[in-house]
């Protein structure tokens, strides 16, 4: 349906997306829906094609499935690397900063997270930025999602860039004592479920522990050597790093 769609926005743009609108306010199979918008790509429907998505996704936390639904738009439009960005940058923000945001930034969290094709890399960035300075340090559900897809898809991303999503969630979750030990309790979780991340882990501890010792406890360093190894123990002094809090 979605590329037969995206097909007719092309050639008939007004009947198709007046169709669209009648179907997302009534949530008509709006997955597909919204998954054709986001094939959009000629200037004039991809302009209307973002503002349905734009009026849906103010709306999606209100609706089953609806951040789930924005979230999947999002990312088929992230693949389209910097083409996408005049459409994105300011719907994904506006997502991300409204009155309920808590509602979608769980669901974008990952989807921001994900590595995708290298042209997705730089926009991907700028709106995770957006979302862990909006992401107040209370919001489990989003810090969380964050993690996991970090851990989860490290092998598909540079190191340096994985190492610095980890270390901002985790500045950020440490900041209030429940925060901290959900942190803890996920990532040494994380840890025994994903080898590379261990290994990762093994990695950033040996080389900058200074940094990383208020982040980590006995059970992370204990799930850590049990899937990676001993952690060598640096002969040139402790290591720094300078990544700091939003």
């Amino acid at each position: 349906m979605a590329s037969a769609s995206t097909d007719a926005l092309a050639t008939h743009p007004g009947p198709v997306l007046e169709a669209f609108r009648d179907r997302l306010a009534a949530d008509d199979r709006a997955g597909e829906v919204l998954l054709a918008l986001a094939g959009a790509t000629a200037p004039a429907p991809a302009r209307g094609a973002a503002a349905l998505v734009a009026a849906y996704a103010a709306r999606a936390g209100r609706r089953p499935g609806g951040a789930a639904h924005t979230a999947a738009c999002v990312d088929r439009g992230l693949d389209r690397g910097p083409a996408a960005r005049a459409v994105l940058l300011p719907l994904v923000t506006g997502v991300l900063r409204a009155p309920d945001g808590a509602c979608g930034r769980p669901a974008l969290a990952p989807v921001l997270v994900g590595p995708g094709p290298p042209p997705s890399h730089p926009l991907r960035d700028e709106l995770l930025g957006v979302l862990l300075d909006v992401c107040p340090e209370d919001e489990y559900g989003t810090l969380g999602a964050h993690l996991e897809a970090a851990a989860h898809t490290c092998e598909a991303r540079p190191e340096p860039r994985t190492r610095e999503l980890v270390l901002r969630t985790a500045l950020l979750l440490t900041r209030t004592s429940e925060g901290s030990a959900r942190w803890q309790r996920r990532i040494v979780r994380l840890a025994g479920e994903a080898p590379a991340f261990a290994e990762l882990l093994a990695q950033w501890l040996a080389r900058a522990p200074q940094e990383w010792s208020g982040l980590t406890g006995p059970a992370l360093r204990r799930a850590v050597v049990a899937r990676a190894g001993p952690i060598p123990v640096r002969a040139d002094g402790p290591g720094h790093g300078s990544l700091r809090p939003a």
